[in-house]
């Protein structure tokens, strides 16, 4: 996501003021120019914090990104635009968080994909889309292998990888929100950089038991810099 810098106006960036705004219009307008002199971002302020419709353009004056604000947090619908001023992403906000769908397109206007997001953090559904325009079809799954060393190491481990061997994973402990999102209450799960995997260790003593219905989610970071969320639960039960 594009992010812009708020600059404070003097002799080079006049500021608009308004007589006596209501409240959803703003006071002044802050703005910056590029060196040649074009308009390169525009942000309307109320009492010190960004409100209303702020944008950003590309050196050639096409319109690269439109944010809305309310008092100072991003809310509502967002548009970022390809330099050529085709649309490429939409982003739906809500005090100041993703929530909602974030669509991605294609300059000749077919689908990259839909991401759900609630309150900032990814959710199942996500939808992503072929340069033909047809829908993908397959999607990694979580691959949970179990290496037991209670004998030797009083050691029971679960190695978590992904169908396509994806590295760019997260994965966690626990379950999803009712809504199907990750949540922060979640427990993050070790991830061994040199072996690409997820490991989650369990120690015995002997004659101790352990059982858990263990709920597993993977955040895979596609190809298209989405977040595929899925899941899978695994009935443990391992005695030394």
């Amino acid at each position: 996501m594009l992010i812009f810098a708020l600059v404070t106006t003097g002799c080079d960036s006049p500021r608009q003021a308004k007589t006596a705004p209501g409240d959803d219009e703003a006071q002044d307008v802050n703005r910056a120019y590029y060196k040649d002199g074009k308009l390169e971002t525009e942000i309307p302020m109320r009492n010190g914090k960004k409100h209303g419709i702020a944008r950003s353009y590309y050196p050639n004056g096409k319109l690269r990104l439109e944010l809305e604000y309310r008092f100072g947090k991003k809310e509502g619908l967002s548009k970022r635009y390809y330099e050529s001023g085709a649309l490429y992403q939409t982003t739906e906000y809500k005090q100041d968080m993703f929530d909602g769908i974030q669509t991605k397109y294609r300059e000749n206007g077919n689908k990259i994909s839909e991401q759900p997001y609630h309150l900032d953090l990814p959710c199942l559904g996500l939808k992503e889309y072929l340069l033909d325009g047809s829908p993908r079809q397959h999607y990694p799954t979580i691959v949970i292998t179990p290496v037991d060393e209670l004998l030797t190491k009083g050691e029971y481990r679960l190695m978590f990888s992904t169908s396509d061997k994806k590295r760019k994973v997260k994965y966690y402990r626990g379950k999803l929100s009712a809504a199907g999102c990750l949540t922060e209450a979640l427990e993050p799960v070790f991830f061994d950089e040199d072996k690409g995997v997820g490991v989650i260790t369990f120690y015995l003593r002997p004659g101790e038991f352990y059982m858990e219905e263990l709920n597993v989610i993977a955040r895979i970071e596609t190809a298209n810099n989405n977040f595929y969320v899925t899941q899978r639960t695994y009935h443990l039960s391992i005695d030394n």
